[in-house]
């Protein structure tokens, strides 16, 4: 399933066999991504006892409504799963972070949103925007466009991607009526 990243915001996550069946456990506020290859490793859920970290191969069943779990077990602490230390050392924030052309060296704006696949699970393409409230442009990145992940900005190969140029409004002449 596609989704993107602000529906996914805030969404709850229910423990099919907890103490209390369905009950929801927490909510997801921030995804994990490995900054190498651009992969959704899991989501950072705020728990009745904190920030937890759920895997995305824990997921049962996911929707616009709830992400399902087995229970409440599938929440990890950091420090409970070694093989993300790696990556959580690296993760790097998408939501907001600058797009910059990696051969030009052009900003095109910031990222405010993505989508991706719930079951590959990767980003699939960025939304980004420039400008500033309803004057500003909007454009999408394909995965196949971005290049590198990093604490400065996401870089993506700018070979190719259209740049609109603004024209500049011609001054129109109004007729002189003489009488």
């Amino acid at each position: 399933m596609l989704t993107n990243f602000i529906k996914a915001l805030g969404t709850s996550i229910t423990a099919r066999d907890g103490v209390i069946p369905d009950l929801p456990v927490g909510k997801v506020v921030d995804v994990i991504i490995n900054s190498n290859n651009g992969h959704l490793e899991g989501l950072w859920v705020k728990a009745s006892d904190g920030m937890k970290i759920l895997l995305m191969s824990d997921i049962l069943h996911w929707n616009e409504m709830e992400f399902l779990i087995q229970d409440e077990s599938d929440l990890s602490s950091p420090e409970g799963l070694p093989k993300l230390t790696k990556i959580l050392d690296n993760e790097v924030r998408v939501l907001g972070t600058t797009v910059v052309g990696k051969f030009t060296k052009k900003r095109y704006g910031k990222v405010s949103n993505f989508t991706f696949d719930t079951i590959s699970p990767h980003i699939l393409s960025l939304r980004i925007k420039s400008g500033w409230w309803i004057f500003g442009t909007s454009r999408h990145i394909p995965r196949s466009k971005i290049s590198k992940f990093s604490e400065e900005a996401i870089y993506i190969n700018d070979q190719g991607i259209k740049i609109e140029k603004k024209e500049e409004k011609k001054e129109v002449k109004k007729p002189v009526i003489e009488g």
